[in-house]
């Protein structure tokens, strides 16, 4: 079937796929003779020079940033956000910011350590940059190329190469054309080189330098880097360089004949600039013998006498690229100690040759093994060559439920999930990572305000920049600004907020578990909550559950009847929209009108009908209903008026900005939430109970009218994300904790 939707006979089909790939061979310039190559090069000078950490930093930026502080790339946006990183920013920046010095000083002399706890997504930010280059080396922009050598089969050819060629035959005799588009039967012997070295190796360095100093010479935000500007040849392609000059007589053009510049593309699976190097005992590169996996008489005459030797290893596959490893310090310290000048030098030292390297490093490793290698007496040795980059677990309970949303879906648990499920488990994951604030850097106003904010009031500062509901605006205001020195004193302790908690996978093993369980049909908040309280039952089981509490911090079980709390506010949300009621936006707007209409009537004013476009009266009865709910009976003028003072006040400190009624009256807004629903509680109630038992599959003796209202109080909670099973369980749930 074609991308039409019209159907192809298998021989058309196949035709047109060899031709595209045919095409796209051409297109993506996959071979080149080396003539070819430097055309490109001074096309595009910058593009072909870059070294790996120059070339990570360009893919960075190819993705570009969400909202100013987050990279796309991230967000694995080339494959459709499978396995992306949630979170995590400032680790992102930082690891950008290690990159982006390596390019500047030309050459990467430093390994990045990602270091956190278990399960904080080390793994998946490398696995995303990984996964991000090996998408961009496939673009035009992220070209990477390498170089071959052939050597012709034709003896006519190899003479006039001067294979058995008389050293008196004059040089013009030989042919100039490159030997890279050869078909294969006319290729006694192709060498690939294991290295990926760069093509303009093939160039000696003086000259190297100023012709590549000329290209670059208006690019000023580019710095020349040191692995291309001095670079050389690996030993294998040196021998063979300098024998081929010597039989030619140091004709260079026809050593470059025999170049054949090829693009190659970064992948993982087949280790091609890309490694991962688990923490298992091997060594990471060596040298094997080449002339003996091959035929001696199929190489020319001037190579067979000599013995080449190939790299091979992890460092060889990982060169041009980047090279991962994995819970690095689990491995004993004897087994990476090369890495000391690997790391400064970019070079290993083999038996009988040195490498040089092209490669970004990059490790991972647990906080517990960091702190025993910080004790370790080589840890001065290995702290020069070192960028430590921290990756915390979330403090945001929001970012942390989007983990779990896009990892534990319906089809990976077999049965359906309901609304609000991922954020019980992402509020109470951040919740035991919390630490109780000190008020360090905060302002003195705002000092008691922090030793007052219990778990919950914190996650919601850090995830929402909410204040708490008793905190009067200006407190309130205080409290938002002081959320990056609640941040900063976190991690400034020992250990730092964010260390110790429950992480991700603990998180995921409870939810695949509650998905379960045999008393739910639905994976839903109330079956999390039986698989926490089950969790707390063993405290040997998970490290996090033996920390001692400091007041509410850390205090397990009464984080689960907070997170419980807050589920039941989202859940009586839920229930109460679906049936019509009052949302939390109109009571803002009541609060709104009741001071609009406030203001006019003191001024003695009249309003224009919107829609009749007459001056009218003001409506005198909302403001009775409000302060009926308030409960503002004896001295209403006193109220109406502290209402606009408060407003007139805060206008002041901000004119021309809209009025925030709900950070002002925070506290007259509850009163008006429960009385409102107090007025409704009995028909809440009932109406609560019919749908659980049409739901039930009852049939309640109900009127039409009460029947079609039942049925879209089910209908909207559908809408919502509910199943007819768990919108039975919500109502159930809502009506015995809240209005039974």
């Amino acid at each position: 079937m074609s991308t039409d939707g019209r159907r192809h006979e298998p021989a058309t089909f196949l035709a047109d796929l060899a031709q595209a790939v045919r095409d796209d061979f051409i297109v993506k310039k996959r071979v080149l003779s080396f003539e070819e190559y430097v055309g490109l090069v001074s096309a595009n000078p910058r593009l072909h020079t870059r070294n790996s950490a120059q070339y990570a930093v360009d893919c960075f930026r190819h993705f570009g940033l969400v909202d100013g502080e987050r990279f796309r790339l991230f967000d694995v946006p080339f494959d459709d956000g499978v396995d992306r990183l949630v979170g995590q920013e400032q680790s992102q920046r930082d690891v950008f910011r290690c990159l982006e010095k390596f390019g500047r000083q030309g050459k990467v002399d430093h390994l990045i350590l990602l270091h956190g706890p278990n399960g904080s997504a080390k793994s998946t930010m490398i696995q995303c940059m990984a996964r991000a280059l090996e998408f961009y080396s496939s673009a035009d922009e992220g070209a990477l190329y390498r170089f071959n050598w052939v050597f012709p089969s034709l003896r006519l050819e190899k003479q006039a190469l001067g294979f058995g060629r008389s050293p008196d035959a004059p040089a013009e005799s030989a042919p100039r054309r490159s030997y890279a588009y050869l078909d294969e039967d006319q290729v006694d012997s192709k060498i690939q080189t294991a290295m990926k070295d760069h093509p303009l190796y093939l160039l000696p360095k003086r000259q190297r330098r100023e012709l590549l100093r000329g290209l670059l010479a208006d690019q000023a935000d580019f710095h020349l880097s040191e692995t291309i500007g001095e670079g050389d040849l690996s030993p294998m392609n040196r021998l063979i360089f300098d024998n081929l000059l010597v039989a030619y007589n140091g004709d260079l053009e026809r050593v470059w004949q025999h170049v054949q510049v090829e693009r190659f593309f970064l992948s993982r699976r087949f280790r091609r600039g890309m490694v991962t190097v688990e923490p298992q005992l091997q060594v990471d590169a060596n040298l094997r013998q080449l002339t003996l996996d091959r035929s001696l008489e199929s190489l020319p005459k001037v190579l067979q006498n000599v013995t080449l030797f190939e790299p091979y290893g992890d460092l060889v596959d990982a060169n041009r690229g980047m090279i991962e490893y994995n819970d690095l310090l689990k491995k004993p310290i004897e087994a990476f100690k090369y890495l000391l000048a690997t790391c400064e030098k970019s070079t290993v030292t083999l038996p009988s040759a040195i490498l040089h390297l092209d490669t970004v490093f990059i490790a991972s490793s647990n906080d517990r093994y960091l702190r025993a290698f910080l004790e370790h007496p080589d840890w001065p040795s290995f702290k020069g060559r070192i960028e430590l980059v921290r990756v915390p677990y979330l403090l945001d309970w929001e970012a942390e439920a989007r983990i779990y949303e896009s990892q534990v879906r319906p089809d990976a648990v077999g049965r359906h999930v309901s609304p609000h499920t991922m954020r019980v488990a992402g509020l109470f994951g951040v919740l035991t990572r919390l630490v109780k604030p000190r008020g360090t850097g905060v302002a003195a106003t705002a000092a008691e305000a922090v030793g007052r904010l219990t778990p919950l009031e914190k996650a919601d500062l850090y995830a929402l920049g909410k204040s708490p509901e008793w905190a009067p605006l200006a407190v309130a205001i205080e409290l938002a600004a002081a959320r990056d020195a609640l941040r900063n004193d976190g991690t400034s302790r020992s250990p730092y907020e964010g260390e110790v908690g429950a992480s991700p996978r603990e998180i995921k093993t409870i939810l695949f578990n509650a998905a379960l369980s045999d008393r739910y049909r639905c994976l839903s908040p109330l079956s999390v909550f039986d698989g926490l309280e089950e969790l707390l039952k063993d405290r040997t089981l998970y490290e996090f559950l033996r920390v001692p509490p400091d007041g509410e911090y850390m205090d397990h079980p009464r984080l689960v009847q907070a997170v419980r709390q807050r589920y039941l506010e989202w859940a009586d949300d839920d229930v109460r929209r679906s049936m019509g009621l009052a949302t939390e936006e109109q009571h803002v707007d009541l609060m709104a009108r009741y001071a609009q209409t406030t203001n006019v009537v003191l001024r003695g004013e009249m309003v224009r009908n919107p829609i009749t476009g007459k001056l009218e009266n003001p409506d005198a009865h909302l403001l009775e209903d409000v302060e009926q709910m308030l409960g503002v009976d004896r001295d209403p003028l006193a109220f109406r008026r502290q209402v606009l003072g408060t407003i007139g006040a805060w206008s002041l400190d901000h004119p021309g900005t809209a009025v925030p009624y709900a950070a002002l009256f925070g506290n007259i807004l509850q009163q008006i939430r429960t009385a409102y629903f107090e007025r409704h509680r009995p028909m809440i109630r009932r109406l609560g109970q019919s749908a659980l038992q049409v739901l039930g599959g009852d049939t309640p003796s109900l009127t039409a009218t009460e029947r079609t209202r039942v049925d879209s109080v089910i209908q909207e909670l559908e809408a919502r994300g509910y199943c007819r099973h768990c919108a039975g369980e919500v109502l159930g749930f809502v009506l015995h904790e809240k209005y039974d």
